[in-house]
Order: structure tokens, then sequence, then C-alpha cells
């Protein structure tokens, strides 16, 4: 009975998420594993030539809200793809917002495989963003209180 309840509720969460389990999770991102003498294995990200070290296991095997709490994008948590589940996926994954990685470009990442949705800003989106609400600011103290 219990198996029988445990399958209905996958079935509701599956519909509900409309793309669930589409594709599988990936066991290995691909990247070398760094294991320092002391402290924790981690994979190294570039952004913007600055590296970060993120856990060894980022992104594979299961859902899980792998960008939580890790820099650059995320150190506070502050956007909603931070909390949001992904997973490493096959670049032919069919799920509808299959994304090259900015990790490794052999591979994809995906929210709705996980029942999630979000969008994490590609490379050099998030300093595209920034520059713009600079400008609009720049724009808006020259044009204010001049007649």
């Amino acid at each position: 009975m219990i198996q029988g309840i445990k399958d209905a509720a996958t079935a509701d969460d599956s519909e509900a998420s409309g793309e669930l389990g589409v594709c599988e999770c990936l066991d290995s991102h691909g990247q070398s594993v760094e294991f320092p003498v002391d402290g924790e294995p981690f994979v190294t990200y570039t952004v913007d030539g600055e590296d970060f070290e993120y856990p060894a296991n980022y992104g594979s095997g299961v859902c899980a809200a792998w960008d939580s709490g890790l820099e650059p994008y995320c150190a506070d948590d502050s956007e909603t793809y931070c909390a949001a589940q992904w997973c490493f996926v096959s670049s032919e994954c069919e799920a509808s917002d299959t994304t090259v990685s900015n990790l490794n470009a052999e591979i994809a990442y995906s929210y709705a495989t996980c029942g999630d949705m979000a969008d994490f800003p590609d490379v050099g989106e998030v300093a595209d963003e920034e520059e713009t609400e600079e400008e609009a600011e720049v724009e808006f103290k020259i044009g204010d209180g001049v007649s």
C-alpha cells in the first residue's frame, strides 16, 4: 500500500512539473577534481578570470540546489535560481530548458529535469545587467533637476 501511495505522489509531481525525469542526471561533470592535502576535493569554476572552488560532485548524480551559497552569483542566495534544483544532463537531453554548461561545454544542465524552473545567467549576462543599471543611474543623474 505504501508503494502505491509513493507511486501516486511521484506521478502527481511529474504531471505538475511537466518534465520531471525527462533526462537522467549525469554521474560526472567531466572536470578534473583537485584533491588538496588539507580540505575537501573541489573543481575549479572560472568566471571573468577569477577562479572559484566548487564541490567535487557539483551538479552530478542528483537534483539539488547546487548553486546555493556559492560565489560569484549565489554567495548570499539573493537570486531565485540560487535555490532552484538542477543537475547536469546529456547535451542531447530534450527538456525544454536544456542549456550548455558554463563549466563544461560538452554537457548541459536542466532545472526542468528536476521539476524546477530558473534562469541562470549566461556568461557575461550578469556584468551586462550591472552595466545597464549603472548607465541608467548615470542618465538619471545627468537629467535630474536640470532645466
